[in-house]
């Protein structure tokens, strides 16, 4: 990307991704009161100071995150046993629902 002639490098968040970073992000951020996912979903209700505490707490984060990628100890700084997903494919299911409905004729 080229802004006033100086070639920028853009990264998101998940350009960092390794295994433990997001888990360690969203630690930090539920500590402090934070919801996140892997990202927000900002609305009419949030306040001005609901966007300013979830800024502060994006800025505290950071700085643990960067302090912990300095030191490698990233998975060192998790609490407890990190969340699984909830919802896995298990198989595929149009195809069982479809097999049962043949047999069931």
């Amino acid at each position: 990307m080229k802004t006033a002639g100086i070639s920028l490098k853009l990264k998101t968040l998940e350009t960092f991704y390794r295994k433990d970073e997001p888990k360690l992000i969203q630690q930090e951020l539920i500590k402090r009161g934070i919801l996140w996912a892997g990202f927000h979903n900002v609305c009419y209700s949030h306040t001005d100071e609901d966007i300013r505490e979830t800024l502060n707490a994006y800025d505290e984060v950071l700085e643990a995150l960067a302090r912990a990628l300095k030191n490698n100890s990233v998975a060192s700084e998790l609490k407890g046993k990190p969340v699984e997903p909830v919802f896995r494919k298990v198989g595929n299911v149009q195809k069982v629902f479809t097999e049962k409905l043949a047999v069931e004729k």
